[in-house]
């Protein structure tokens, strides 16, 4: 009480209303937001009925999943399509929606598709990303606030067909007698016209003595993309020692790469091998009386191609009742592999599957998953209730702390400024 007399009533009131005020300051608001990148997408060489492709990547900056919408609009707007990357088969947005988790990006494919009939000339367009808000996403009504972030786009349409190609590289590894050898060249299509490079291979001895030769040409890569193509030779018969590989690429009538590649083919059980099982799960939930798919995910990081097969075992109660297997596959080096196998549960109960990858006469360490085939009754998911309700709780009255905090500093600084006005009056 000493020291308020000694501040002053006003004085101590202001404070507590900043005080007030800071705490609000202080609050944690969820920061709804969006970015794309680019900000802007070129044609400059697009032929009539010629496909092109480019890349954006949407980022969600909120700590909750949003939902977007993708609209292309403006004279080239029709001619523009969205899928997600690496599924180009299908369109990923039939009502051009996606969907992007929490401090999370998505890379898209955007796909122009040039019209026959387009005329020579520059056209544009703009792509928009929209946030759809969660209120529109659940009940489809609502005053909502809409965040969206656009991406240029500039296309440039030619009459005139160009067709032509870097190869970046060549590259042959070594290889172990009855593997196949595997070649890759990186090809760039730098024309606007779907490239089909035609590759030579010719294999021969140190001493020049040729042992094998082959084309192959079904390969088509599109306009300004740039692709890896996989050849295989077959060195089963062959005699551990060092060759060499003659690879031409021709692309329409021109010579664009030759280069000659060293490499060895070794006796059995030279090169290193190793695996690992990342991942064992189910495709989807287990159910009686339905055939189920046990995934298993297998990563190749030995220095050879390696033959790898799934082997497993099914328990029902903790009885053994059957044995797994997937079909044996090659798995290339540094690839990724999905191994299948199936089971189907025909009585209610607890099944549990354990199991490992044996490639190339080693196995995998162990993996397990489980399962509980109950009645057809709703199945409760237990969650931390305490941390999760207090969560809730505070996302729910965080608004309404915020607005009596507002008010009670509002209702504090009228009452200091009042009591000062009475004692002017008093003192006049």
């Amino acid at each position: 009480m000493r020291i308020l007399k000694r501040i002053g009533v006003r004085s101590a009131l202001v404070a507590l209303a900043l005080l007030l005020l800071s705490g609000i300051i202080s609050f944690p608001v969820a920061a709804t937001g969006i970015a794309v990148i680019p900000s802007h997408l070129e044609i400059l060489d697009a032929l009539r009925g010629g496909e092109f492709e480019r890349n954006i990547s949407i980022y969600n900056p909120d700590t909750e999943t949003t939902d977007y919408t993708l609209v292309a609009s403006g004279d080239a707007g029709g001619w523009i399509s969205f899928y997600e990357q690496d599924t180009e088969s299908t369109p990923v947005l039939s009502v051009n929606r996606i969907t992007i988790p929490g401090n999370s990006n998505v890379r898209m494919l955007v796909k122009f598709t040039i019209p026959y009939n387009a005329a020579n000339g520059e056209y544009a367009a703009t792509i928009t990303v929209t946030t759809i808000p969660e209120e529109e996403a659940a009940e489809g009504s609502g005053q909502t606030i809409l965040l969206a972030a656009s991406v240029a786009v500039t296309i440039i349409v030619t009459g005139d067909q160009i067709l032509s190609g870097v190869v970046n590289s060549i590259i042959a590894d070594d290889v172990e007698v009855g593997y196949p050898l595997r070649m890759k060249i990186q090809f760039h299509n730098s024309g606007n016209v779907v490239a089909k490079p035609q590759i030579t291979v010719t294999v021969a001895t140190q001493d020049g003595k040729v042992i094998s030769q082959f084309t192959s040409g079904e390969f088509n890569i599109k306009p300004e993309k740039l692709d890896t193509i996989n050849l295989e030779w077959d060195t089963t018969g062959q005699q551990p020692s060092d060759y060499v590989a003659d690879i031409s690429v021709v692309l329409g009538d021109a010579l664009i790469k030759r280069e000659q590649i060293s490499f060895a083919i070794l006796p059995v059980g030279t090169l290193t091998r190793s695996g690992s099982l990342t991942e064992l799960k189910f495709v989807d939930e287990p159910r009686l009386g339905v055939l189920t798919t046990i995934q298993v995910t297998f990563v190749n990081t030995g220095q050879i191609d390696t033959r790898a097969k799934f082997i497993g075992e099914l328990y029902h109660d903790n009885t053994l009742v059957d044995t797994l297997q997937s079909e044996e596959l090659l798995v290339a080096v540094g690839n990724t592999e999905l191994l299948r196998s199936y089971f189907k549960p025909d009585q209610l109960g607890e099944y549990r599957i354990t199991g490992y990858v044996i490639y190339e006469q080693r196995k995998t360490e162990e993996k397990e998953i489980s399962c509980v085939i109950a009645e057809d009754v709703e199945v409760v998911v237990s969650v931390d209730a305490t941390s999760s309700d207090e969560e809730n709780l505070s996302q729910t009255f965080d608004p309404l702390i915020i607005i009596l905090s507002v008010i009670g500093a509002l209702i504090i600084i009228g009452i200091a400024y009042g009591r000062l006005r009475s004692r002017k009056q008093v003192k006049q």
